[in-house]
């Protein structure tokens, strides 16, 4: 019988062993590649500072957290605190819920922008229902916070046509739109949404800058446009905080942050939080 070397010979399985890993390395390639093509672009969505919604409006203004609220035949915002521990003066549990339970205490902030090319994403109605118990305003029982005299009030209240003799003239309360404070021009009763907003805006009565200053603590200062028209002022609690009233207000220091200044050297964000009179925390409900 003739001898066999085994010197050259190859197992099969040895064979296998050394053909598999360029297999598998072109295998896995290919699903990288597949991966690689099939995988969606990464979206990258901008949101508002301030989501649309009801909110609890609240204020530090003289040391103590208060709740803003228009109060059963009252014409202008107040605050007001139960006397307990929780939101608004009411009980630790459940108080947010007899907050959003309580007319006098929920404010619908409506963004008019949403982050469009060349807009103030910034821009807002605030709205609250109407207080009164019998009224001739013939527009949405939910109202739009805005500064009456035809934009020279020092206060704000809820629209109406009480600055206007004839009604005709009112722009209030004609459109039926309560998410465009029932604004229509008298001008011209055929105007489409998009300009109706436009026309709102330019109005600027019931037109709101929101602005945040921490929020992570939900702290936001509200600017309303400047009585002379030049710039924004801010919604402040006068009088070092102890104002019954928020009115509008410009500190004279520049042109943003409604003129507050650097006063402490940390910036005028930090001047409006340690200052307090214009800051309001916005609490969804």
């Amino acid at each position: 019988m003739k001898e066999v070397s085994n010197a050259h010979a190859r197992p099969v399985g040895l064979e296998m062993d050394k053909q598999q890993p360029p297999v598998l390395i072109a295998r896995f390639a290919k699903l990288v590649s597949m991966r690689l093509v099939r995988a969606p672009p990464r979206q990258i969505e901008c949101v508002l500072d301030l989501p649309g919604g009801e909110y609890m409006m609240q204020s530090e203004a003289d040391g103590n957290k208060q709740c803003l609220a228009i109060l059963n035949n009252e014409w202008f915002p107040s605050r007001v605190d139960y006397g307990e521990n929780g939101p608004c003066g009411y009980s630790v549990v459940g108080g947010l819920a007899r907050v959003k339970a309580n007319n006098a205490l929920t404010w619908k902030f409506t963004a008019l922008n949403n982050n469009e090319v060349g807009q103030d994403s910034q821009l807002y109605t605030i709205s609250h229902q109407s207080m009164e118990p019998v009224t001739s305003y013939g527009g949405d029982s939910t109202r739009c916070m805005y500064f009456g005299g035809l934009g020279r009030d020092v206060y704000p209240s809820l629209q109406s046509c009480v600055d206007y003799v004839d009604e005709g003239d009112c722009p209030w309360g004609k459109g039926k739109d309560a998410g465009l404070c029932d604004f229509q021009s008298v001008s011209d009763e055929n105007y489409t949404p998009a300009e109706k907003k436009e026309n709102l805006i330019a109005n600027g009565n019931a037109v709101f800058k929101v602005q945040a200053v921490k929020m992570s603590e939900q702290k936001y200062i509200i600017q309303a446009k400047a009585r002379d028209g030049s710039g924004w002022d801010c919604i402040v609690f006068d009088n070092e905080g102890a104002a019954t009233n928020p009115s509008r207000y410009n500190w004279g220091n520049g042109e943003t942050f409604c003129g507050v200044g650097d006063w402490e050297g940390y910036g005028k964000e930090m001047s409006l939080l340690n200052n307090k009179q214009a800051v309001f925390i916005l609490t969804g409900l």
